[in-house]
């Protein structure tokens, strides 16, 4: 569960529970995603083959110095899928994986054209200095272009 809110002093402030159901203030960095060094984390994964095998993009190494709170995810592709969405739409999975814990901090079902955002009402945290990517299973019957913006905040809690 999480909530956002301002305190007097107009500093944005994030409630988030713990896995114990304990509820803690989480003060939002000063560095959102887009302070990053680009517009937002971005995971390419080129030609992902339409066969349901995984398909990992390369790892991107978390700031020693903050954790990064992932509050969505998007899925953008470059191939033209109309022939194949005019029939069915094409299922995928999508993992964010933790590669230093080798654990999977999100996994989830989407669909293109008509699901490709999920938004987290808890963001999904991982922790500084921590090697983390995304994974995808595509399924039907056409391999494309595609690469993920994972969207959040640091935080150096």
């Amino acid at each position: 569960m999480s909530a956002s809110g301002k305190d007097s002093g107009d500093v944005v402030r994030q409630l988030l529970a713990t896995p114990e159901g304990v509820l803690r203030v989480l003060g939002l960095a000063t560095r959102v995603s887009s302070d990053l060094g680009a517009a937002s984390v971005r995971t390419a994964h080129g030609v992902v083959a339409a066969t349901w095998t995984a398909d990992l993009a390369a790892q991107i190494t978390q700031s020693a110095t903050y954790n990064f709170y992932i509050t969505d995810i998007t899925c953008y592709i470059s191939t033209d899928p109309t022939a194949e969405v005019a029939v069915q739409e094409i299922p995928l999975l999508v993992l964010i994986s933790d590669v230093t814990d080798d654990e999977r901090r999100w996994a989830g079902n989407m669909s293109i054209p008509s699901n490709t955002h999920m938004s987290f009402n808890t963001p999904i945290k991982i922790p500084k200095g921590h090697n983390f990517r995304t994974d995808v299973y595509l399924g039907g019957a056409t391999d494309l272009d595609m690469y993920f913006n994972l969207n959040g905040f640091e935080s150096e809690d």
